[in-house]
């Protein structure tokens, strides 16, 4: 009898983990799916997925529970992303002394390009310190694609509607609703990691203070 409970103990627990995500391994060729609150849950916490692929299926309410950005300056996420038109929404990420905050914290790194397209933010309330966005906190490396982000978002260096620090390509995406900050602030970005960075149709039609 004990045998048996725990040979059925070891079946629920890989149970379990597979169903971590809604299917996927997180190859380019089968990205994990994520379309429930448990799975972006899941995705928060697992820092050791943030370099694999990822499709959300469905459009995800994350009211009432406790946001932390993916991806943060330890480990980043460098990744691919693909939102397939679907939207996050209603989350509020509040670490006001952090840097790199907001529904992805640090994306990319010195030596990683990553890649977050066809996404919305949408009514996303964002507070931090440095490196502050609706969609990213810290952009460093690789592209934004047909990407938006909508809400209040608020800091004190590079505050952006959509990308707080960036360095890489932003295209086809725009950010809209309240952006405060000290230095560094703007509607679509507030600072840059490169020169090098560019923006190709993209705009904003945020109120800026700062």
């Amino acid at each position: 009898m004990k045998k048996l409970a725990a040979v059925g103990m070891v079946f629920f627990l890989s149970v379990g983990v597979w169903a971590s995500y809604g299917g996927g391994d997180g190859s380019e060729a089968t990205p994990f799916q994520i379309g429930t609150v448990p799975h972006w849950q899941t995705l928060m916490g697992s820092s050791g997925d943030w370099g694999k692929h990822f499709e959300l299926t469905d459009d995800i309410n994350l009211s009432g529970i406790t946001v932390t950005p993916v991806g943060n300056s330890t480990t980043p996420f460098t990744g691919v992303f693909d939102g397939q038109g679907h939207v996050i929404e209603d989350a509020v990420i509040n670490f006001p002394s952090d840097s790199y905050v907001g529904l992805f914290g640090k994306v990319g790194d010195d030596n990683n390009d990553a890649y977050v397209k066809n996404v919305g933010a949408d009514n996303i309330t964002v507070t931090g310190n440095s490196g502050v966005g609706g969609l990213v906190g810290g952009f460093q490396r690789g592209t934004i694609e047909a990407c938006y982000a909508t809400g209040i978002i608020t800091g004190n260096y590079g505050v952006g509607g959509l990308v707080g620090y960036f360095g890489g390509l932003i295209i086809n995406s725009y950010a809209m609703g309240d952006v405060t900050g000290d230095s560094e602030v703007g509607g679509l970005m507030g600072g840059v990691f490169s020169s090098s960075s560019s923006i190709i149709s993209s705009y904003a039609t945020c109120n800026v203070s700062g």
